[in-house]
């Protein structure tokens, strides 16, 4: 952000200015005289005379929406960073439900396989609970999974918002 001196204006008058700039939007003319040695009488006349008023808003203006814009950048690193670990173990879990899911399956099969080896028989019901609970373990995992990927394009859609900016 750029901050000039007028034509005509002194460079001592500017220094002051900059002095007076430099202390924040809770400056006060008393403490850049003590600072830089003026009375405050010609500090009021200098910032009248080269407009300190207008040119210290313009200054501040630009200063907090620079702080602002910081602070929003901030707030969206932040939430991309959530958003990739919520993703990251979301994806992890789906992978360890399926993996269960399968070994589920694996044992089902084993087992109605034991059985009938053995000439057993297992009850339908049985059969039915072990495939049914398989089952809602292979769709919870793929549910998961739909919830990672649904992270990606949501990533992808807020890395488009922030570039059309």
């Amino acid at each position: 952000m750029q901050f000039h001196r007028i034509p005509e204006e002194p460079a001592a008058d500017f220094s002051a200015l900059l002095i007076h700039r430099d202390a924040g939007p809770g400056r006060t003319f008393a403490a850049t005289a003590k600072q830089i040695g003026r009375s405050e009488t010609t500090l009021r006349r200098l910032a009248s005379r080269w407009n300190w008023s207008d040119r210290l808003q313009a200054f501040d203006s630009a200063v907090l929406q620079k702080v602002a814009a910081a602070g929003a950048r901030a707030a969206e690193n932040r939430h991309r960073e959530q958003l990739l670990t919520f993703r990251d173990t979301q994806h992890r879990r789906a992978e360890q439900l399926g993996a269960t899911a399968e070994l589920l399956m694996e044992f089902v099969v084993s087992s109605v396989r034991q059985h009938l080896s053995a000439g057993s028989l297992l009850q339908p019901g049985q059969i039915a609970a072990a495939l049914g609970s398989a089952a809602r373990a292979l769709e919870a995992s793929g549910s998961t999974a739909a919830t990672a990927l649904g992270v990606d394009e949501l990533m992808e859609q807020l890395i488009s918002d922030a570039a059309t900016k």
